[in-house]
Parts: structure tokens; C-alpha cells; sequence
């Protein structure tokens, strides 16, 4: 095993390919915020990889982590997405939307064959 710091997120999956992937992120990112009543997207890592995350990218000298986080293990690929909600909508029925959006989009772009787990956490509610 190198000495490089990877991610804990990235251990547990396959690394994929990371412009393809980039790419998926910034787009569910995009159609995550066009949803309404969803104010902010926060990383979708938990605090530890977050922090793991953001300073392996210091380290490479890369751009910081997206928000989006997409993860694949065999032929599952998990998209976690963290949002604040707000604009006097029911953080719930953001939460449906965003769920059905981020669904619709990583299965229009990666296949049917793909399962896609997506989780959708409300951080914080204004």
C-alpha cells in the first residue's frame, strides 16, 4: 500500500474514472440546487472524509472535493447529497424531489444495468 492519504470513502470503492465522474457530480450538484426549496448543497462525505477528502486534494494540489459524493462498489454506484432547505417548502417534499432528480439523472447517464443508491441528508433547514 502507497503512503499516499486517500479518502476513506475511496477505500471502501473503486476510484472511478475521475473526469466522467467529476463531470456527473457537478451536474446532479446543478439539478440538486435547481430544485426548489434547496438553498445549498454541503459535502456529502461524512465530517472525517470530508476533512480526509480536502486534504488529500491540498496535498495533490487539485481542486477541493465536489459536494456531490459518487462512489462505486462492483456495479453500484452511491450518490450521497447533503442540502439545506428552505423557501417556506416542507423540507420533506424537497427531499422526494431531490431524491427522484439525483435518481433520474445518475440513471439516464450511467444505465439502467447500474443500480444507483442515492441518499439525500438534510443538514440544516432555514
Amino acid at each position: 500500500m502507497s503512503d499516499e492519504i486517500v479518502p476513506a470513502e475511496i477505500i471502501a470503492g473503486e476510484v472511478a474514472e475521475p473526469s466522467g465522474d467529476a463531470e456527473l457530480a457537478r451536474e446532479i450538484e446543478a439539478a440538486v440546487l435547481a430544485v426548489p426549496g434547496v438553498l445549498q448543497t454541503y459535502d456529502g462525505r461524512s465530517t472525517m472524509g470530508a476533512v480526509l477528502a480536502g486534504a488529500a486534494a491540498v496535498l495533490r494540489k487539485t481542486d477541493a472535493p465536489q459536494p456531490v459524493m459518487l462512489r462505486r462498489t462492483g456495479d453500484t454506484v452511491s450518490v450521497a447529497v447533503r442540502i439545506a432547505v428552505g423557501g417556506g417548502r416542507l423540507a420533506a417534499d424537497t427531499c422526494r424531489e431531490v431524491y427522484s432528480v439525483v435518481s433520474e439523472l445518475a440513471e439516464a447517464r450511467l444505465g439502467t444495468s447500474t443500480v444507483v443508491d442515492v441518499s439525500v441528508e438534510v443538514a440544516r433547514i432555514a
